[in-house]
């Protein structure tokens, strides 16, 4: 009985990840521009890009995106994805949102404490769902990085739009589409994506201007959360083996 006990709670504490607050990112190379560009035959007929390069200094990442959404399935939502498009092209591909210290979905991104949220939550940060037609905007984020091997690092990740009831209508791999000898290493997949059914439209120029976001949040550590769920997870075991 005391056996089983203890295995159940150590069970449980094994799947359970703890959340920890993203940390402000430094040092990322200010030569290095890595860009998502939806592919022009998304049958879902989105269109549009968005485009990561570094902070001023090195500090954080400047966010710029544009997209010609449908006039159907709004409002929208898009997130960078853990995962490349693969070679089927196919946005199901992609994993879930960008979330290397395990924020979680709910509750929703908190624009005050940005650095609670999903590292690839961009619609989350900026406060907002995208609506039907042309949208363009830019979001300061502190957390996003472009040093490779980083946990937030994105050069080898995707960028996905999501429908209201979000199905995954159109993505993208991150490509590397400037660098000056940075070592930023490579950009995404070799897929060409088509979106989640397919492709169409082209790209035009956006009306509805989002406003640009500075993060204000600061580092807990995810090195210490993650080391205290190991020691908590040892100690129940020593816990169990007493029962025994």
């Amino acid at each position: 009985m005391r056996s089983t006990l203890m295995l159940a709670v150590a069970s449980a504490l094994v799947a359970t990840t703890v959340a920890s607050d993203a940390p402000k990112v430094t040092g990322n190379p200010t030569d290095v521009t890595y860009k998502a560009q939806i592919a022009d035959d998304n049958k879902n007929g989105v269109s549009g890009f968005v485009e990561i390069a570094a902070g001023p200094q090195g500090n954080g990442a400047d966010i710029k995106y544009q997209f010609n959404l449908p006039a159907e399935g709004g409002p929208f939502t898009f997130h960078i994805h853990e995962n490349p498009v693969n070679a089927t092209g196919l946005c199901a591909s992609t994993g879930a949102h960008l979330d290397p210290y395990n924020a979680g979905e709910k509750p929703a991104c908190d624009t005050t404490n940005l650095a609670a949220c999903q590292v690839g939550d961009l619609s989350g940060k900026i406060g907002d769902k995208l609506p039907s037609g042309g949208n363009t905007g830019e979001l300061d984020d502190a957390f996003t990085s472009l040093v490779v091997g980083a946990p937030a690092f994105i050069g080898n990740r995707s960028i996905v739009v999501h429908a209201s009831d979000k199905t995954r209508i159109a993505c993208a791999n991150f490509e590397l589409v400037n660098s000056n000898g940075g070592g930023a290493g490579s950009g995404g997949g070799s897929a060409s994506p088509t979106g989640g059914a397919g492709g169409g439209g082209s790209a035009t120029n956006g009306t509805a201007t989002r406003p640009s976001v500075t993060p204000t949040a600061t580092h807990t550590g995810a090195a210490a959360v993650v080391s205290g769920s190991v020691l908590g997870f040892l100690g129940v075991l020593a816990v169990g083996a007493a029962l025994l």
